[in-house]
């Protein structure tokens, strides 16, 4: 089963070799768990997809 990982920041580096530049990468969540409005755990099961500007840090 292949592997993945980020490198410096920049790659999506897969175990077989394939890299992909993050800049390119499109990203989603789905089946997270959060804190309703009353304290209660629940998961999100819906695709959402994530804008790349609200994962960048400074």
């Amino acid at each position: 089963m292949p592997t993945e990982r980020i490198v410096d920041e920049e790659y999506f580096l897969i175990s077989d070799g394939t890299r992909f530049r993050l800049s390119d990468c499109e990203f989603e969540r789905y089946n997270f768990k959060f804190k309703d409005k009353d304290g209660k755990w629940k998961t999100h099961k819906e695709r959402e997809r994530i804008k790349k500007e609200s994962l960048q840090t400074e």
